[in-house]
């Protein structure tokens, strides 16, 4: 046999070889793709550039699922795919074992729920190149809502804030058009970019983390009530809240404040305040102002007054110009909070009406599954 044949051997069977590991890589992730909730997505008016980072992210992450989650993670979306995401949650709370291994990072949430709705969510943002995290965003973002829009899927939603040229710059502002009336003008709130990008981060730790991120947007994108505000210069502003939802550690710390918050009406946090300019129907943000920076009422009430006092200085007054949502978040600075509160400043609000569309819902009660033992979670 000549070299040229064996040769040619050699390079038929390597070709050969190779059909077969991609035949086998694609079974896999043909198979792995079967045993995964179906994936649907909504991003009306998202950037196209996002979109494709966002899927591609997706598409790795269903067909790789399996190497990339630990195997307890792994046999959750499994079981969502299989009986849905109700009866698994459900399975969560009746089995111990299915949450074995599993962390848990939200109060009141079990280690079953944390894993569905936060795993897909850190691998995307993993995925993404850091320049399309800053240049998009905040003023978009990316939520994995497992049960949506069918108990067997998960719900990729990406949104975006809707923007203006005024005559200071761009104004991002929410669908919604919240407004709020000043000097008999009815004028939607808008946000400068430099304001975006505080809320981001003095709203939340690490904002560009899942699902951080989330929630940062929510306050620019949900928020529909506003209360105006003037600082001491008589320019004009408004104050922002939040609700304060059961999930979150602000819940935690309102009660902590006032004690137990009663049923049936919408409880928020004081979040801070917001310099603006009115331009062009738009009362648009420059910045953000936590309670107790220089400028907000709880400084020149509270910690003002502290500045002749060496001692209460140290104590209070820098802390005040200092705080961050991150101190507060640990309870670092929550007495901070409370003596703001006690001094005539609620930090803690409640109101009859809805102050944001919050899309964080609760999920379905059933008091009965439709299984009658927990194989499932065998």
């Amino acid at each position: 046999m000549s070299t040229s044949a064996t040769g040619q051997k050699k390079r038929r069977r390597k070709r050969e070889h190779k059909r077969l590991l991609r035949e086998k890589v694609l079974s896999q992730r043909r198979d792995a793709f079967r045993r995964f909730p179906r994936i649907v997505y909504r991003h009306e008016g998202v950037p196209a550039r996002l979109v494709d980072a966002v899927k591609a992210a997706v598409k790795k992450f269903v067909f790789d699922h399996e190497t990339i989650l630990p195997p307890a993670a792994v046999r959750l979306f499994h079981l969502v795919r299989k009986i849905g995401f109700q009866r698994t949650l459900y399975l969560g709370k009746t089995c111990p074992e299915l949450n074995s291994g599993l962390p848990n990072r939200f109060v009141g949430l079990s280690p079953t729920a944390t894993t569905l709705l936060c795993s897909m969510g850190d691998y995307i943002l993993s995925q993404l190149p850091s320049s399309t995290i800053d240049g998009y965003l905040p003023f978009s973002d990316i939520s994995t809502l497992p049960g949506q829009p069918h108990d067997t899927s998960f719900l990729v939603e990406m949104r975006s804030l809707c923007t203006a040229k005024t005559a200071h710059g761009t104004a991002y502002f929410s669908p919604y058009k919240p407004t709020l009336e000043i000097g008999g003008h009815r004028l939607i709130v808008a946000f400068s970019d430099h304001a975006v990008r505080r809320i981001c981060e003095r709203t939340v730790r690490e904002w560009k983390v899942y699902p951080n991120q989330v929630y940062a947007f929510s306050v620019l994108y949900e928020t529909t009530y506003f209360e105006p505000w003037i600082p001491r210069d008589g320019k004009i502003g408004f104050t922002l809240f939040h609700k304060c939802l059961p999930v979150n550690r602000e819940y935690a710390n309102a009660q902590e404040l006032v004690g137990k918050l009663p049923p049936g009406r919408t409880h928020s946090y004081r979040m801070g305040y917001c310099p603006a300019e009115m331009d062009r129907g738009f009362l648009r943000a420059k910045t953000l102002l936590l309670p107790g920076m220089v400028g907000t009422p709880e400084y020149n009430r509270c910690l003002r007054p502290l500045a002749k006092s060496p001692e209460k200085r140290t104590e209070f007054y820098q802390r005040g110009d200092n705080l961050t949502c991150s101190r507060v978040y640990d309870q670092q600075d929550l007495d901070l909070l409370k003596y703001f509160h006690n001094s005539g400043i609620p930090q803690v609000v409640s109101f009859d009406h809805e102050i944001s569309r919050c899309k964080l819902r609760p999920p379905s009660k059933r008091t009965q599954p439709q299984f009658q033992d927990a194989s499932c979670c065998r």
